[in-house]
């Protein structure tokens, strides 16, 4: 920290280094905010990054379910002290949970977390990512309003009959024969000829 603030000394001196003497004093708050993070939490925070650090204190908050509003707040402290947006936070959460398995607190964020700023794509991706059964996957399918991304995702997951339901609303003939193509049921290969003859 004492090398930091040497350092933004330094290069505040400077005509065109107003970007080093911001960075090095990020760095220090970060540090300082790390140090007391120690102390409370018992454990390694100093030395991590920004996001690496909000995302130890997101799962604080599930290892010590009591508390949870607690880190919750502090998260909040640090990304408004940090500018972070609203969707970069919405994006580290999803990655947290999903990687760290903590699928509940996944589901819990997309239910009870308000509108989701970054949509429910994200969600489904990080089921797929992670290997979640197609019902998990589906269930944030459903909340896509994007016609589009919905067919996507439910071709990558090959849901093919509700992939047709999707393509058969937006009348889109190249996207059902994507899905007679690719599926193997004979049954919805007829169905879905039945339908492209009508459009």
């Amino acid at each position: 920290v004492q090398l930091l603030k040497e350092a933004s000394i330094l290069v505040g001196q400077g005509k065109d280094l107003s970007f080093y003497k911001i960075s090095s004093d990020e760095q220090i708050d970060l540090m300082d905010i790390q140090k007391s993070l120690e102390i409370r939490a018992n454990r390694d925070f100093i030395g991590l990054s920004l996001t690496e650090t909000l995302n130890n204190m997101i799962l604080l908050g599930i290892e010590f379910p009591t508390d949870s509003q607690l880190w919750e707040r502090e998260c909040v402290k640090l990304s408004k002290k940090f500018k972070l947006s609203e969707k970069q936070i919405w994006y580290l959460k999803i990655h947290c949970y999903s990687s760290t398995g903590h699928w509940e607190q996944l589901s819990k964020l997309a239910i009870d977390g308000g509108k989701s700023p970054i949509g429910y794509k994200p969600f489904a991706r990080a089921c797929i990512k992670y290997g979640q059964p197609n019902v998990e996957v589906e269930k944030y399918i459903e909340r896509i309003t994007i016609h589009e991304d919905k067919f996507e995702l439910l071709c990558e997951i090959e849901a093919w009959r509700k992939a047709a339901d999707v393509a058969k609303t937006l009348r889109d003939e190249e996207r059902l024969v994507l899905v007679a193509n690719r599926c193997k049921d004979e049954t919805l290969q007829r169905q879905i000829q039945h339908i492209i003859e009508k459009l």
